[in-house]
């Protein structure tokens, strides 16, 4: 890709500046003609039709949103939750069972299996998990308090970030 664009932009540097300036020109032109169709569209719109556009936006808007805060909490290493006692037990015997079993298949049979098994062996799992939770749970305390200590306020849960905002009002009141 960077050998790609290399080459076009010689090109374009080697251009005639009329033919620049022509292809400019003719860009700003299919612009306006989009806005004035874009404008068209949207006043054809019915109310109904305009709430959902709205929507649509704001979902897109949300998404990414979402994934900025998603990619942000992988930089900046944040625990990851373990897995629950079922996910743990399926992991277990998921490859256990008989491949040629297709995969919808194989994850009934491991439901089926999870539901009618000793209640020893759940609550092997269940401790397990509540180990793990109790280790994750230290851990992501840590890194909250690195992450208000760095000013990423932006990672921590809106109850804990409530909490430590009514800190910072106290301590700024004393």
């Amino acid at each position: 890709m960077k050998e790609i664009v290399r080459i076009v932009s010689e090109k374009w540097a080697n251009y005639p500046i009329e033919k620049k300036e022509e292809m400019k020109q003719n860009a700003l032109e299919d612009f306006k003609r989009y806005r004035e169709n874009y404008q068209n569209y949207k006043t054809s719109l019915t109310d109904e039709q305009l709430k959902k556009l709205e929507e649509a936006k704001d979902k897109i808007k949300l998404k990414k949103t979402n994934l900025k805060l998603k990619n942000k909490k992988k930089e900046l290493d944040k625990p990851k939750r373990p897995s629950s006692a079922y996910n743990s037990f399926c992991r277990d015997r998921y490859f256990k069972l008989d491949e040629s079993v297709p995969f919808k298949e194989r994850m009934i049979l491991l439901a089926q299996q999870w539901k009618n098994e000793d209640a020893e062996v759940k609550k092997k799992y269940r401790d397990d998990y509540l180990e793990k939770m109790t280790v994750y749970n230290e851990i992501l305390k840590e890194w909250e308090q690195k992450m208000v200590e760095l000013g990423h306020f932006d990672m921590i849960g809106s109850n804990k970030l409530r909490k430590l905002h009514k800190q910072f009002q106290k301590k700024a009141k004393l």
